[in-house]
């Protein structure tokens, strides 16, 4: 039996929560944008990524995981196999 090969999963879509009306919308994301800001569809205000973040993903998305650019740098440095969910 051969060893198993890592695999890092990305998901196309991630859960962002507005830290405003905690409401939770579902955004498309890929591996070369950022969004370094949104508009909250239910309170219609802009949010901004904070300074100590690299982009709203990061920063609001509901299960608190790194952005799929984040991902996808951690994932060549380990040497592990991409997989898009």
């Amino acid at each position: 039996m051969g060893a198993r090969k890592k695999v890092q999963k990305i998901s196309e879509y991630v859960i962002l929560v507005c830290p405003l009306c905690k409401k939770g919308t579902k955004a498309h994301v890929d591996i070369e944008n950022c969004p370094q800001s949104y508009v909250c569809p239910k309170c219609k205000q802009e949010i901004r990524k904070p300074v100590s973040e690299c982009c709203v993903i990061c920063a609001f998305s509901k299960n608190q995981r790194p952005c799929p650019r984040t991902l996808y740098a951690q994932a060549k440095v380990r040497n592990l196999e991409i997989r898009n969910v």
